[in-house]
């Protein structure tokens, strides 16, 4: 892809990322923080009732890793983000104080003090970051793609997206979330282009393993250079690309 392309395939995710958000509408796709799920509702007393995609728990790893689940701690939906990262340090208090007691590593036990003095320090923290909810109306959410990498947003011919994966356990979570940026833009920046003629060309035998794939899944097209080239030129999808898309 040109940098033109992955300067408009970057600002073509910023408006999908604000239309996931909801801020373009009048009210709230979502409220509430959780993994979508469907819940059957009653609708004007109907016998058969209707389903309505609604966040319920939080499938993430930190609630359901090892005997998470069994910490009797809230897994969502959460009424506010407050509520959500409460839970999630509760947890973590939890599993480093199990940690602590049962270990004889010298170093593990360092670990998981450190981490308990850590978690205790944000947990005091967090009202000051996120105030404690007084409405009883939840925190208004959208639709977060939380692995948005390169290998997850298929292109046509012309480099303009025509599809993006990888959409299962997809939760509603705060908007300030939504502000973060895509995985596929969090990585080294590079201030400019990198030129093509620069680099060295592919060697034979890395032109015949290139060809083998070129029909794979995810394969990337290193333009007949080295390796070197194509990780560079990923690198400049990012870069001032992040700013000129998210403005866009």
């Amino acid at each position: 892809m040109s940098m033109e392309q992955k300067v408009e395939l970057t600002k073509r995710i910023a408006t999908f990322q604000v239309q996931l958000s909801g801020r373009d509408k009048p009210a709230s796709i979502f409220s509430s923080i959780g993994t979508l799920d469907q819940r059957e509702v009653d609708q004007n007393n109907d016998a058969e009732g209707w389903e309505k995609v609604v966040p319920g728990l939080l499938v993430f790893h930190e609630f359901f890793r090892g005997d998470h689940l069994h910490y009797g701690l809230p897994c969502g939906p959460f009424h506010s983000s407050h509520d959500w990262r409460s839970s999630e340090l509760n947890i973590i208090l939890l599993h480093q104080t199990a940690d602590l007691k049962k270990t004889e590593d010298e170093d593990e036990k360092e670990d998981a003090e450190e981490i308990l003095i850590a978690a205790r320090k944000l947990l005091a923290l967090l009202p000051k970051v996120f105030p404690l909810e007084t409405s009883d109306e939840p925190e208004r959410t959208g639709l977060y793609h939380h692995d948005l990498h390169l290998n997850k947003i298929l292109v046509n011919d012309k480099g303009e997206i025509s599809a993006v994966l990888d959409w299962e356990s997809v939760s509603a979570l705060p908007l300030w979330m939504l502000t973060q940026v895509p995985k596929f833009l969090d990585g080294p920046v590079r201030e400019e282009e990198p030129q093509r003629d620069l680099y060295a060309d592919e060697t034979p035998e890395q032109a015949a393993a290139a060809a083998e794939k070129r029909n794979d899944p995810g394969y990337l097209d290193n333009e007949g250079k080295n390796e070197l080239y194509l990780l560079h030129s990923q690198d400049g999808v990012r870069g001032d690309t992040v700013t000129e898309g998210l403005q866009g």
